[in-house]
């Protein structure tokens, strides 16, 4: 029974990354990448009808769709912002003899991207 539980989770999971990926393909490769809507009709995938494109591009030219735009970009920042604030906690315990590293000399000639990898 779990088991079946742990495969329908990484079935869903899969669907779920397949169809973020493919929107977020269709708006950088259709929208994004032309400057109006002439082109990016003209340009328009060809799985998708064009009734639906002209409601997408009605969606993304909206201030509803640029507000959530800028909120997801400022929590990426975010994220991005704290992550690096802990690598930088991580490097400078560990060039100055934190509980990890107990003085050894080796280590202290080691760097930010030494931790990244």
């Amino acid at each position: 029974m779990i088991f079946l539980i742990v495969q329908k989770k990484w079935a869903l999971d899969g669907i779920k990354n397949a169809r973020r990926k493919y929107k977020n393909d269709l708006y950088h490769k259709h929208y994004k990448a032309y400057d109006n809507d002439d082109l990016q009709m003209a340009n328009k995938p060809k799985d998708v009808s064009e009734s639906d494109f002209k409601d997408l591009l009605k969606y993304w030219n909206s201030e509803k769709f640029r507000l959530k735009w800028r909120k997801c970009k400022g929590d990426r920042m975010k994220m991005t912002i704290n992550h690096l604030m802990l690598l930088l906690q991580s490097w400078d315990m560990n060039t100055q003899g934190g509980e990890d590293n107990q003085g050894d000399d080796e280590s202290s000639d080691e760097t930010l991207l030494d931790l990244i990898d």
